[in-house]
């Protein structure tokens, strides 16, 4: 098992046929992941009314599942991970934390 945040090398195989990349295999690496796809973020998180998302700088979405469990409320300073993910309703991609806690 990988702990969330590990980094990953991926062995890949393209598959002409589907035209999609086929994972062989993957071993944890300690290489840093390009700054396209990850980063280290700090800032102020500003919750949503009902507390189920936040976003940090309006730049980085927060989910609630970070929100709750961490002890996290409007206006903290908060640290995290954060990956590029796809936002399917907005048809864009965008930052999304991954790992989330107090910045003290």
């Amino acid at each position: 098992s990988v702990e969330l945040g590990t980094v990953v090398a991926v062995k890949t195989r393209h598959d002409a046929k589907r035209d999609i990349l086929r994972a062989l295999s993957f071993a944890a690496t300690d290489q840093d992941p390009p700054a396209s796809f990850c980063k280290q973020f700090a800032g102020r998180l500003s919750v949503n009314d009902g507390g189920r998302f936040g976003f940090v700088d309006h730049d980085i979405y927060v989910p609630g599942e970070l929100i709750d469990p961490n002890g996290l409320t409007d206006n903290d300073l908060i640290k995290g991970l954060a990956l590029m993910d796809f936002n399917k309703r907005r048809n864009q991609y965008g930052w999304r934390a991954v790992k989330a806690a107090r910045d003290e």
